[in-house]
């Protein structure tokens, strides 16, 4: 270990500890795949190849004539719509999913209007519920304080403190009298 670090050495492994997704290569003994697929991705792929099976035979079918091409072509779409459903990721790093998510929290109340956007603001950790109108000017200023009556770091003494404080004054005075 080199003499620049001291201590035991901290490692972040969130990311290691974290199970991977589950994978599926077999459906069965005679059907294997040719190679893993995410459990989520086929199950999102089935669903949406079943949903686009459902529109061929309802609003399709009834609309339109059910031919073998409308049915291969809305099956293959659900599919697709559901393998970006699960894959696709609009924030870097996260599913769709999340990102509807965050979009739709983004739209609850609490805002306030920031240079013509609606924005959350927060003063600290406090969140504002409104911003002062008008132009705010922060300048430079003090306040004169009594000589003694804070401590090294400007903090007020509290009432005990003083006492405290004044009596010991008090005590080392009449040790040494003064003229």
């Amino acid at each position: 270990m080199s003499e620049q670090y001291q201590g035991p050495v901290m490692l972040a492994v969130t990311n290691i500890l974290r199970p991977p997704p589950a994978r599926i290569g077999r459906i069965s003994d005679r059907f294997v795949l040719p190679r893993t697929i995410e459990v989520r991705v086929l199950i999102a792929v089935g669903a949406g190849t079943f949903a686009g099976l459902m529109a061929w035979f309802f609003p399709i079918g009834l609309l339109f004539s059910h031919s073998l091409v409308s049915l291969f072509t809305l099956m293959v779409s659900g599919g697709g719509i559901g393998y970006l459903a699960v894959t696709w990721s609009p924030l870097k790093g996260e599913s769709l999913g999340t990102w509807i998510g965050l979009s739709a929290g983004s739209s609850r109340p609490g805002k306030v209007r920031f240079e013509g956007q609606k924005v959350y603001a927060y003063l600290g950790v406090a969140p504002l519920g409104y911003l002062a109108s008008g132009n705010v000017r922060i300048r430079p200023g003090a306040v004169s304080v009594p000589a003694g009556s804070v401590d090294e770091r400007g903090v007020p003494y509290s009432k005990d403190e003083i006492t405290r404080l004044l009596g010991e004054t008090a005590a080392r005075q009449a040790a040494f009298p003064t003229r």
